[in-house]
């Protein structure tokens, strides 16, 4: 039996399913909810895999975009998220993306990068 990795668009999936989980059944508010997608993703982001850790944060980070959630200045959460997609896409996501240059999503990723960016960055 072969195994594959996940897409991007499957986490992406299932960020959105996670967050909505929180919001809608567990009534968190949207940074909670964030909260949440983030530490169900926290094992890849903090795993030794950097392409899941790229596809992990963006993903989770483009939930927080499209919902509109508003990170607390002053948090340690906050500088701690924000550190990690600060490294993850000036320290590796250069190489990464050039390693997976044929990958159908590609330019998908890359555009909710750009749009992460410009918000969170």
């Amino acid at each position: 039996m072969r195994f594959t990795k996940p897409s991007y668009y499957q986490f992406r999936a299932e960020a959105f399913e996670t967050f909505n989980e929180a919001a809608e059944r567990r009534k968190y508010t949207l940074l909670q909810s964030f909260a949440f997608t983030y530490e169900h993703f926290e094992i890849l982001i903090d795993g030794d895999d950097c392409w899941q850790r790229l596809i992990s944060l963006t993903a989770v980070f483009k939930v927080a975009v499209e919902s509109g959630v508003k990170l607390l200045e002053d948090s340690m959460f906050t500088d701690d998220v924000l550190s990690a997609l600060k490294s993850c896409y000036l320290d590796e996501a250069p190489l990464e993306l050039s390693k997976h240059e044929a990958s159908s999503e590609l330019s998908d990723l890359r555009a909710d990068m750009e749009l992460i960016s410009a918000k969170f960055l």
